[in-house]
């Protein structure tokens, strides 16, 4: 009991789609039966006179000696699925309102759905501990109280359609056989109609009783909620998503950030470095983007939407690619060569200005800091 009161959460979208798959919906038996009853009923009411003179004239048909069957038993096949056809034909509207209220039913409760998991076996169900619990628990309560109320409600329907046809239902056996049937499925039709509007009196407590039932089943407890998260973590599938989300969101934050660079050194085309000044501080320059070759290439295109002007040197492209992280301090071996980048940049933005143009610097990499592609020390 302790553990059923620990089930206080609402279940996660996992556990509704694992019960969907399992073939589990919520279900009232009584509303399906309610809609049956009342649309069979409405059709013999309305339809039972002709379904029944049809089917007899149909029996008739069959009894009847025909020669041509004697003489010729080929015509037998023909002729029984001539036969067949046509009784199929007079009930089909039983049949077809049964069926479109069978799926109506279970439409307007708990949806439509088909899973073969619902056809195979439970051990649980053949427990019998857990079927004396049904039987003796919560659930087993109402279902007797449902019963009764069902009892008396059918039996007083049938009783009152009884006492008011009582002279017509005795009269039939002295009435022509047509007339009879007719007559006899008009009363059956009424009486079913009666009973079956007295099913929705129960089916009106038993769908919602049904719904919260249901919905209190699939509720979880904390523990499970987190042992759920814990498994859907270490799922391959689960783990790719998420990197693939961190890495779009690294890519847009480092998309964002070229904006505020003053330079982006390149490789020119398997590395971009893009770098940040503050003019007029003792603040070293950071690293404010890197990224090689997919992401060097975006890091490219950012940088010409925004203007930033691009210094192509592999060496120290490399360099400040594999020893420093973004948005920290280049190291102190790099501070002479990236000093005169960013020297290079202020006078070609001021100098280019004039109309004056500026020669590039030619840059000196400390051995220690020399890397080929792959990342190794040259």
């Amino acid at each position: 009991m302790a553990e059923d009161d620990s089930k206080t959460e609402e279940p996660t979208q996992k556990k509704l789609e694992k019960t969907k798959e399992e073939g589990q919906f919520a279900r009232s038996q009584d509303l399906s039966v309610a809609l049956l009853t009342i649309g069979v009923a409405l059709v013999v009411y309305f339809y039972g006179g002709q379904i029944g003179q049809s089917i007899i004239g149909i029996l008739q048909e069959a009894f009847l000696f025909d020669e041509r069957v004697v003489r010729d038993t080929a015509l037998v096949p023909s002729m029984l699925g001539t036969l067949f056809l046509r009784g199929l034909g007079s009930i089909l509207p039983i049949f077809a309102v049964t069926v479109f209220l069978a799926f109506g039913a279970a439409f307007l409760v708990g949806g439509i759905g088909f899973s073969m998991k619902g056809f195979y076996p439970k051990a649980s169900k053949l427990n019998p501990l857990k079927g004396l619990s049904r039987m003796f628990g919560l659930k087993g309560m109402v279902e007797l109280v449902k019963g009764l109320l069902k009892l008396i409600l059918i039996g007083s329907m049938v009783l009152f359609v009884v006492v008011m046809y009582f002279e017509d239902i005795f009269s039939l056996t002295r009435m022509d056989p047509l007339i009879a049937t007719s007559r006899g499925l008009d009363i059956l039709g009424f009486g079913i109609l009666l009973v079956s509007l007295s099913l929705l009196v129960i089916a009106a407590i038993d769908v919602p009783y049904q719904m919260i039932s249901f919905k209190n089943q699939l509720k979880m407890s904390i523990q499970e909620i987190k042992d759920e998260y814990k498994d859907s973590e270490g799922r391959p599938e689960v783990k790719q998503r998420i990197r693939q989300k961190q890495r779009e969101i690294a890519m847009a934050s480092t998309l964002d950030a070229i904006s505020k660079a003053d330079v982006i050194i390149t490789n020119p085309t398997h590395f971009a470095v893009a770098l940040s000044y503050a003019v007029g501080t003792d603040e070293a320059p950071k690293v404010v983007a890197k990224g090689a070759d997919f992401v060097a290439q975006k890091i490219r295109e950012k940088g010409k939407e925004a203007g930033i002007i691009f210094f192509e040197q592999p060496q120290l492209a490399r360099a400040l690619f594999f020893t420093t992280e973004i948005n920290h301090d280049i190291p102190r071996a790099l501070f002479e060569a990236v000093a005169e980048v960013i020297a290079y940049v202020f006078k070609m933005n001021s100098f280019e200005k004039h109309g004056q143009r500026i020669k590039k610097p030619v840059l000196s990499i400390p051995p220690e800091m020399s890397f080929d592609e792959t990342g190794r020390k040259s």
